[in-house]
């Protein structure tokens, strides 16, 4: 079906861009892989047992800055090819600060 073509496109560029984006990485950077045995990006249904793969990992602290980066959120490509837009630390708490400021009744704690 169309949908299920468009699933496996999807899923080679993010294997793409995985690929790429590992090369990227050099002896300062800390690269988790849980064993996610079957799953796939799209089992939605079983994302607590991902989760849970990821936790159980061992991971030791290390220093963080403000501008060390946090993660690479993926575009969505509507104008090209899908990119790694690079997130710090700082950007995620101006985000949730933003927010607050905006919808502060939209936080409660925990």
């Amino acid at each position: 079906s169309p949908a299920d073509v468009m699933q496996q496109m999807v899923g080679i560029l993010i294997r793409q861009n995985v690929t790429a984006q590992r090369k990227q990485l050099d002896a300062q950077d800390v690269l988790l892989t849980p064993d996610l045995g079957s799953l796939a990006f799209t089992d939605f249904q079983n994302a607590k047992q991902a989760i849970a793969a990821g936790e159980s990992l061992a991971c030791e602290p290390v220093a963080l800055s403000g501008a060390d980066l946090l993660l690479l959120q993926y575009t969505g490509g509507t104008t090209g090819l899908s990119k790694g837009a690079a997130l710090s630390h700082r950007n995620l708490v101006a985000n949730i600060a933003q927010f607050a400021a905006i919808v502060p009744d939209a936080r409660r704690p925990g």
